[in-house]
């Protein structure tokens, strides 16, 4: 037999599992060469196969088995057949109703250079899962029908532990959501990231992060500004609201994907994440928009509406491109624009922006302060809107502490100066007069009046 000859898969040979998954609690201590996974999986018997009794199999690949249990009564080798592919417990030592299988195994994610399963990026622990990476991680029925809840331990001195679903507590998360292995995720590194919130059309408030590397928190915007319309354009154009109370989003250098839908944790090649308007193009900034939008579409066609098997993969996969390319299709009609604003004065102060739109409707945008906790000379915003814009005012109502107000218009616009001001305005007009005409004006004097009558009457 041909070693290297690929292992023939028919749709027709594709049946149910034995047994289906209820819930997995991970526990991992993370270390370069010997990280320690301890798995607890909840089984239950799956009615439909009456073909009783039935033996365990779950898949694995490089892995070193420490310890395992059923129903906590420990199993020893001759119980269990081990092969590269996984292990088979006979069916003689397995309750076919329900169990709880507890196992303990060692990985090394330096040494997995394949870049499926746990692995190191440049000190940085990551995962990726699709299709078949969960099996390097430990053992497990891993296929996308077989679909559980997920409670994650994680144990590292490093500041940053990230998994799928809500944060209970640092290094700590649990995952409302049933789902399969392959939208597992872990990050665990020294990172920064770039927030936001979204409020969802029922009001509900979403956290946004974007993880990054120290110092790339500047080149986040773009991307983040791209998940917000995503989230909108999703709620408006097909009514999926998401179902967390936090989206994640991490870069990472070595990433053998464009990018991965995880549940709640998206991790993507930093090149379609990171952007910077000095450096990115055109198609930069379009790539970064439609990636991040796909992989968000995912969480409703893909991730909670997900693949029987592999063969559906067509089916997740086209039905999430039609509506990214829907999403670009409706943003490349909007006009793009990039607003530099330079702080003269040196006062950190907020910006307040009135925009006009050529069919005269107006808007006001506030930036607070800390716009300039990156740079007090110098930033830049995009504005990305659906109608054009004719002109842009900074301070209008003369808010902010603007000793020269000459430059807070586009297009520009001859300003009078304040001293002009003053002098035209109605209440201040005594200004405007000669001083000259009112020393060559004669006074009036006490008498003045009377001594007029008498000259009247006498005439």
């Amino acid at each position: 037999m041909d070693s290297n000859k690929a292992m023939q898969i028919l749709l027709s040979d594709y049946k149910e599992p034995a047994f289906w998954v209820e819930s997995v609690d991970l526990h991992f201590q993370l270390s370069p060469t010997n990280t320690r996974v301890k798995s607890i999986i909840k089984f239950i018997n799956n009615p439909k196969r009456s073909d009783t009794p039935h033996a365990l199999e779950l898949d694995g690949r490089m892995l070193k088995l420490i310890s395992a249990e059923i129903n906590g009564k420990k199993l020893n080798l001759n119980q269990m057949t081990l092969h590269s592919e996984g292990l088979i417990i006979s069916a003689e030592h397995i309750p076919q109703d329900s169990f709880t299988w507890t196992c303990e195994v060692e990985i090394n994610p330096e040494g997995n250079t394949a870049l499926e399963g746990l692995y190191i990026s440049n000190g940085m622990y990551c995962t990726q899962c699709e299709a078949q990476g969960f099996r390097k991680i430990t053992y497990y029925p891993d296929r996308p029908d077989v679909m559980a809840l997920f409670n994650v331990t994680i144990d590292s001195k490093h500041p940053t532990l990230l998994s799928n679903g809500n944060k209970i507590s640092h290094g700590k998360w649990q995952d409302p959501w049933v789902k399969p292995a392959y939208l597992f995720a872990l990050v665990a590194g020294d990172l920064v990231f770039f927030t936001d919130t979204f409020t969802t059309m029922n009001g509900r408030k979403i956290d946004l992060q974007i993880y990054v590397r120290d110092g790339d928190q500047s080149k986040c915007e773009y991307a983040m500004d791209a998940l917000k319309r995503s989230m909108k354009w999703d709620e408006e154009v097909y009514k999926r609201e998401y179902d967390l109370d936090l989206f994640m989003i991490v870069a990472v250098d070595d990433f053998n994907m464009g990018a991965m839908e995880n549940k709640g944790l998206n991790i993507f090649n930093s090149k379609y994440v990171l952007a910077s308007p000095e450096t990115a193009t055109d198609k930069d900034f379009e790539l970064i928009e439609g990636i991040i939008a796909h992989e968000y579409f995912h969480n409703w066609t893909g991730n909670r509406i997900t693949c029987k098997n592999w063969f559906q993969l067509c089916l997740k996969e086209g039905l999430t491109v039609f509506r990214d390319q829907q999403f670009s299709s409706d943003q490349r009609s909007h006009d793009y624009y990039l607003v530099e604003f330079a702080n003269k004065g040196g006062l950190v102060m907020p910006i307040i922006l009135d925009v006009e739109y050529a069919d005269g409707a107006t808007d006001q945008i506030r930036y607070p302060a800390e716009i300039w906790r990156k740079s007090p000379k110098m930033v830049k915003k995009l504005l990305i809107t659906e109608r054009e814009i004719v002109s842009l005012t900074i301070d209008p109502g003369m808010e902010t502490a603007d000793a020269d107000i000459e430059n807070n218009f586009y297009p520009r616009r001859l300003v009078p100066s304040r001293i002009e001001s003053f002098k035209s305005s109605s209440s201040s007009r005594r200004v405007s007069r000669d001083i000259m005409q009112d020393i060559k004006t004669e006074l009036k004097v006490a008498g003045d009046d009377d001594e007029n009558e008498e000259d009247e009457s006498r005439n």
